[in-house]
């Protein structure tokens, strides 16, 4: 009758007579609480999305040899011998060599709830019998609230602790250096030794022998280092209670494992033995009367505190933990708030932030962020909104067992501050930062909604305060703006442009050519609509590529560039590969012109070689394109002239750099400017 049968199959309609596109998983047991939800939790760990539950409940007679003799439904009959659950579970289809291992889980959940509902009883005399042990030995120091300890445990027995097993430790060893030693016999619920499960205890309690002897109290609640099986998979609470000799000295530790029931989670903590000493504590320590203002935020603080970490929060933890929450005071940003485990097994982790900012991303890169830094192995959370304008997420990030990770809590809460600053406020700071107050106010008017989403996902808030200089400047000149950058991700050889334009996009095949011309190889543009008030304003930006070198291109030339476009763009200079000049050789518009000059009277003066074939020799020799230039300022600028030593000397620079020229053609051409 004890025995579960446990099938979980992939049905066929030949082998079954039935076919479905879910993985069954069936089970007939002796009807026991948390049947369930506990099968279910398993599930959900495994990952599988339950479709279907069926769970009825029948009274069975069966004969000696527990063969099913008939089944009752109602649950009535002289003739029943037992009442049992026939549990059918829908879960979405798994691979045929996984399903041995599924059922092997079941059967493990199912003898867990088997030894935990027949040993209940036995687990509550245990903790009867603690009950009556405790402040018997020892000093009043060590349990110095008898009385609330008392009431404590007549608390967990009346229906607020969910048994799940109980055991007793020895200490081996003296002070600091003892080690916790199973006591063997003293096991009960899914720690009973005939299930096999010895090495569990230990497993579960591990680090929580680490230095007991300090711990100064003799009751301590915390949490074990493994998920219950039963009922609903959190980490399970551990209450233990140190075991005394005849001399107050320390001798093992009672552990009571299991889960607070519900109602211990939904009534405030001021009804709760311990919890309510620690809330008057608060108070007292505080110096806040709770019928004041202050008082009462404190006492709906404390009322909506994670109640697992209430109970095992030290009162200085505490107290520092709700005056910090205090301070906030509904402001709009953001805290983080680091609880240590005294035994060193894990962190609870508090972040308060304005509710318009908690996303699943930022739950999820806050988490990472915590267990990066900690070290964490395993993390479990949980979020709360209420009427307040802050949501609170609560993680525990689990440690191994003896770790001590080394990390800056402050800089650790700016990281968590960040991840949770909104663009929008990221702009506000960098405009308060970079331009006067008065403008800044009058810009975050304007263009808080005028950037969109793919913007602000390409573009951090300060460049935009850079976007926001431009496009005022095109507004004041009533023109297109250019800006030239480099990404000091990419490769040296690439570089951006960006172009402002008022009203409506510029046409692409209009743009393209006269960026080409200037030696920059588009390959990819990235249009953003801005939408202000005054009028839509187009962003492009071009990511170009250039020939010219690997060497940054100089704030001077980015300048000559931009003034070299818009007078092509405006039609006051041709469009041709001359004004690549201005990239390569640094030349300004003017002087490139001047090339462009001397190039057209060659090809009308008849020298054999075409205009595409000029501008391509320019262009792949700008070190002497520079010295041309500089000998015709010598030669003509009334502000430049030089002597005629330094004409001959510049052009003797000029003949060395034609030696290295390997073409004659090339050398003729070149020659043909001087």
């Amino acid at each position: 009758p004890d025995e579960a049968v446990v099938r979980v199959y992939n049905p066929e309609q030949e082998e079954h007579g039935w076919r479905s596109n879910d993985t069954i998983v069936e089970i007939v047991t002796a009807d026991m609480p948390f049947l369930v939800d506990s099968i279910s939790a398993a599930l959900n760990r495994e990952r599988m999305t339950i479709s279907l539950t069926i769970h009825p409940v029948f009274g069975v007679t069966r004969d000696s040899k527990g063969i099913l003799v008939a089944v009752h439904e109602d649950g009535t009959g002289d003739d029943i011998t037992a009442t049992e659950a026939v549990m059918q579970f829908h879960v979405d289809r798994q691979p045929a060599h996984t399903l041995a291992a599924l059922e092997k889980r079941v059967h493990g959940v199912l003898t867990d709830i088997r030894l935990a509902t027949s040993d209940w009883q036995k687990m509550q005399r245990e903790a009867e019998h603690i009950r009556s042990e405790l402040g018997e030995r020892g000093s009043a120091a060590s349990c110095p609230d008898v009385g609330e300890v008392h009431s404590f445990l007549d608390w967990m027995i009346n229906d607020h602790f969910l048994f799940i097993a109980s055991c007793r430790f020895a200490i081996q060893g003296d002070g600091a250096a003892g080690q916790l030693r199973l006591v063997r016999d003293s096991s009960l619920g899914v720690l009973r030794e005939e299930a096999g499960e010895r090495g569990r205890a230990e497993e579960w309690i591990s680090g929580l022998g680490v230095d007991l002897s300090a711990f100064h109290y003799d009751l301590l609640v915390t949490k074990t280092n493994s998920r219950s099986n039963i009922h609903r998979p959190a980490y399970m609470d551990c209450v233990a209670v140190k075991q005394r000799d005849e001399q107050g000295r320390v001798t093992g530790l009672y552990c009571l494992i299991g889960l607070f029931s519900s109602a211990a989670y939904n009534v405030p903590p001021q009804l709760i033995p311990l919890l309510r000493k620690k809330v008057t504590g608060v108070f007292a320590a505080a110096g806040i009367s709770q019928n004041s203002h202050s008082g009462r935020v404190v006492a709906n603080i404390l009322d909506n505190f994670p109640r697992d970490l209430l109970f095992h929060i030290s009162d200085e933890d505490l107290l520092s933990t709700t005056l910090g929450v205090l301070s906030l005071q509904e402001r709009q940003r953001t805290r983080l708030f680091l609880i240590r485990d005294p035994f060193g097994r894990f962190f609870t982790c508090l972040v308060y932030l304005p509710r318009d900012r908690y996303s699943r991303e930022v739950r999820l890169a806050i988490q990472n962020i915590l267990a990066e830094a900690l070290g964490g192995t395993d993390v479990v959370f949980d979020a709360q909104f209420s009427e307040s304008i802050l949501a609170r997420l609560y993680y525990v990030i689990r440690i191994p067992v003896g770790s001590d990770p080394e990390f800056d809590a402050s800089d650790l809460e700016q990281r968590v501050v960040e991840v949770t600053t909104t663009w929008l406020d990221g702009l506000r700071t960098a405009l308060f930062q970079e331009i006067a107050e008065s403008k800044a106010t009058a810009y975050l008017s304007e263009y808080s909604a005028a950037f969109p989403g793919g913007y602000r996902e390409d573009c951090h808030p300060r460049i935009a305060v850079k976007d926001i200089q431009r496009i005022e400047r095109a507004r004041a000149d009533g023109r297109l703006v250019l800006h030239l950058y480099h990404p000091i991700e990419e490769s040296p050889e690439e570089i951006h442009v960006r172009l402002y334009s008022l009203a409506r996009p510029v046409s692409l095949s209009q743009v393209i050519p006269v960026l080409e011309h200037m030696g920059l190889s588009v390959f990819g543009e990235r249009p953003y609509r801005i939408r202000h008030p005054d009028g839509d304003v187009w962003i492009h930006d071009f990511s170009t590529r250039r020939a010219s070198g690997r060497k940054p291109v100089s704030t001077r030339v980015k300048k000559l560039c931009g003034d070299a476009f818009l007078r092509v763009w405006e039609g006051d200079v041709d469009d041709d590969g001359f004004n690549g000049l201005v990239l390569r050789a640094g030349l300004s518009w003017k002087e490139a012109m001047l090339f462009r000059a001397l190039g057209r009277y060659q090809h009308q003066v008849k020298v054999p070689y075409t205009q595409a074939y000029t501008i391509a020799v320019l262009n792949r020799h700008p070190n002497v394109v520079r010295k041309l230039n500089l000998l015709f300022r010598l030669r003509f600028s009334p502000d430049e002239q030089g002597d005629p030593g330094t004409v001959e000397q510049r052009v003797a620079e000029f003949e060395a750099l034609l030696e290295k020229v390997s073409s004659l053609d090339e050398d003729r051409i070149l020659r043909g400017f001087l």
